[in-house]
């Protein structure tokens, strides 16, 4: 739309300017027309190179990810603020945690069923909590994952999105944590 009002604007001010031809309603749509071609153009082609560039680096960084895998065993706990709800799981178990409004829910694997519980606390309060675990990493606002029980990463023309084995949802990943993530993987 930016595009199309300089175009517009460019030209009322270079025929008036000029005074060649008259500045009407049937030469805007004209110029409508025709600028609309190429800008469609130039969306269509930035968003498909921005897809390939996303899809090879989330097959290069699945690849990677079978490969790198880091274990520790430590148990966390996470207190609530009603002590009904706290949680107490090994930290090398621990799936992913999804911020839902004042609870997080933390989803860890349990044999091969996976489990989840919501926790009455912050979502800093975990983040500050796993801050010591190399293999635990906020990759967006919402949610903290361990890379470790990434099952496979897909990209597109929006960014990554991460899949855990049994887990009914894709975890996104935000812009500017897409760096970091390659960097851990």
């Amino acid at each position: 739309m930016w595009i199309l009002f300089t175009i517009l604007v460019g030209y009322f001010f270079l025929t008036n300017y000029l005074g060649a031809m008259k500045f009407g309603f049937n030469m805007v749509i004209k110029l409508l027309l025709t600028a609309v071609i190429p800008i469609s153009v130039l969306i269509i082609v930035n968003q498909n190179k921005m897809l390939r560039t996303h899809l090879k680096l989330a097959d290069e960084l699945s690849k990677k990810l079978k490969e790198n895998k880091l274990i520790q065993e430590k148990i966390i706990y996470f207190n609530s603020d009603y002590q009904k709800d706290s949680l107490a799981i090994n930290v090398s178990l621990l799936l992913l945690i999804r911020s839902a409004n004042n609870y997080i829910e933390v989803f860890w694997k349990d044999a091969e069923a996976i489990k989840n519980q919501m926790v009455r606390c912050s979502m800093v309060y975990a983040e500050d909590l796993l801050k010591d675990h190399k293999f635990i990493f906020k990759c967006h606002r919402s949610y903290i994952i361990n890379i470790n029980y990434i099952d496979r990463i897909e990209g597109n023309s929006e960014g990554y999105k991460l899949y855990f084995e049994n887990v009914p949802f894709p975890i996104p990943v935000s812009k500017n944590s897409a760096g970091r993530l390659r960097e851990l993987i």
